[in-house]
Order: structure tokens, then C-alpha cells, then sequence
């Protein structure tokens, strides 16, 4: 817990209350096994089914990211992570640091043509998946892939959710759809994208 406490620390650094995000996205409700079964679409699903290395402790949470707890902390995680990189941005610092990703992919020649379809890979949450169906407006479909149940459950929610996501999210979460699934082997079709990013 340890690790948590220093992101939080430095979250309220940057003026984000990290208990009042994370009890936002608790007030929504239905974070169970439903959940969970409509992103697996196996009632028999269970993390034994996953590789070993997903299974891991991971940060602060002793399964991984196989929780509702990381889960739901992992947007305002990510705004941490914005602040303690570029602190003189404070709460804007994830926004930030995420702008120079994607300026940097455009600059080094992404494209993505007119109807074409973008496949995130480790999506997380959804924060990088809507970002780019902003950053890149001519694509038809984001497709954000992540192995973690519990966060692309987190990212379908806030797809229909008032005052969580900023404008521009909301909007693109239009193009957005999430998939659950090991990167190694999405299920997609080969050659279906014209840009796959790895966050």
C-alpha cells in the first residue's frame, strides 16, 4: 500500500483528490461478476485461465491488475503519473504527457485514412482509446485491447456516463469499442488496422 499512498501523495500534489475519482466511478454501481461476464462472455470464466505473468502482484494491488480496486484507481493513477512526470503541469500534466505521445506517432507518419481502424493495445481503462479517436478523426473505429477483465469493464461503463469523461471523450467513445483479449492473439483480423499502438 505503500505505493499507493505516493501516487496518491502526488495526485493531491497536482490538486486531483484521488479518493473523491475513485468513490465517482464506485457510485456507478454494478462492479461484480455480471460485470465480468458480459466483457468474458463466459459465466465459467475465472483468472486460473490467463497467462502466469497477468497473475502477478502488481504495484499496490496483490492480484494484479485482476481487481475492481486497480480497476477503478487506474484513471486517477494515470493523472498521477502525469504530475510526478510533468509536475509544473500539475493536474493538466497527464494531458500533457499523453499530447506529446500522440503528436510523436503523427510526426513520425501515422496515418489513418478516412474510415480506417486504430487497435490500442493495452488499453487499460479506455483513457488512450478515446484519446485517439480524438487525435485521429477520420478513423471509423478505435478498437481498445486490454487482458484485464476488470478494466475493459471500467472503460465499456464509461462509455454511457455523464460528468466522468471530459467532451471530447464522450464523443469519440462514438467510434470506440474495447475487447477483451491477450495481445499475442486479439482474434481480430490480420491486417485489419491502419495504425496499432501499445500503451
Amino acid at each position: 500500500k505503500k505505493a499507493q499512498q505516493t501516487m496518491k501523495d502526488t495526485a493531491a500534489l497536482g490538486g486531483i483528490d484521488w479518493d473523491e475519482e475513485v468513490a465517482t466511478l464506485e457510485q456507478l454501481g454494478g462492479w461484480d461478476e455480471t460485470a465480468l461476464k458480459s466483457v468474458t462472455g463466459r459465466a465459467d470464466w475465472t483468472p486460473d485461465q490467463l497467462p502466469d505473468y497477468f497473475k502477478q502482484k502488481f504495484h499496490a494491488y496483490g492480484n494484479g491488475n485482476l481487481c475492481w480496486e486497480a480497476a477503478k484507481e487506474q484513471m486517477v493513477a494515470g493523472k498521477a503519473v502525469g504530475v510526478r512526470n510533468f509536475p509544473m503541469y500539475g493536474a493538466g500534466g497527464e494531458d500533457h504527457m499523453r499530447g506529446r505521445f500522440e503528436e510523436t506517432i503523427q510526426r513520425m507518419g501515422a496515418f489513418v485514412e478516412e474510415g480506417g481502424t486504430i487497435i490500442d493495445m493495452g488499453c487499460g481503462t479506455g483513457t488512450s482509446t478515446r484519446r485517439l479517436a480524438t487525435a485521429f478523426p477520420d478513423a471509423q473505429e478505435v478498437i481498445g485491447v486490454d487482458l484485464s477483465p476488470y478494466f475493459v469493464a471500467v472503460a465499456q461503463r464509461l462509455a454511457g456516463t455523464q460528468g466522468i469523461l471530459s467532451a471530447e471523450e464522450q464523443e469519440a467513445c462514438s467510434r470506440v469499442r474495447y475487447v477483451w483479449a491477450d495481445a499475442t492473439s486479439s482474434g481480430l483480423p490480420d491486417g485489419s488496422a491502419s495504425l496499432v499502438t501499445l500503451s
